[in-house]
């Protein structure tokens, strides 16, 4: 009779590493698409793909077997590229409420206070870190 718990016990265990493995090699596959839409040239086909990849990521922090991400992070950033391309879209009000959004999940992380947390704050890390020579949406 023990010896068959601990069998039971032993394959939940098993199973449940195998799940977040598996989730999280999922993931990376996510991410790299979705990386490689934003930095395409095509900002519609990368705000699609921002706009699904923060789907996954809301379902993937919800789901029974979650991966450990810092979360609040990745929203902000895929918010404020959310912001960028919307605006580069030409969606003003949807730009704004990507960036409000981004600034509110920064003060989230940033409980210190110890970085800004503006939207020139955000937008400035932007600009250094997606210039136009790597994202060529933003060329045009």
């Amino acid at each position: 009779m023990y010896r068959s718990i601990v069998l039971i016990a032993l394959a939940l265990v098993c199973t449940s590493c195998d799940t977040k493995q598996r989730t999280y090699e999922k993931y990376v596959a996510v991410v790299a698409k979705d990386t490689s839409a934003y930095m395409g040239s095509d900002a519609t086909l990368a705000y699609e793909s921002k706009l699904s990849f923060l789907d996954y990521v809301r379902k993937l922090q919800t789901a029974v077997a979650p991966i450990p991400l810092p979360y609040d992070v990745i929203y902000v950033w895929t918010y404020a590229r959310l912001g960028l391309l919307a605006e580069h879209l030409g969606k003003k009000e949807e730009a704004a409420r990507f960036f409000r959004l981004a600034i509110a999940y920064a003060k989230k992380v940033d409980q210190r206070g110890d970085t800004v947390t503006g939207e020139a704050a955000i937008r400035a890390a932007l600009d250094k870190m997606d210039t136009p020579d790597k994202v060529p949406w933003r060329r045009q």
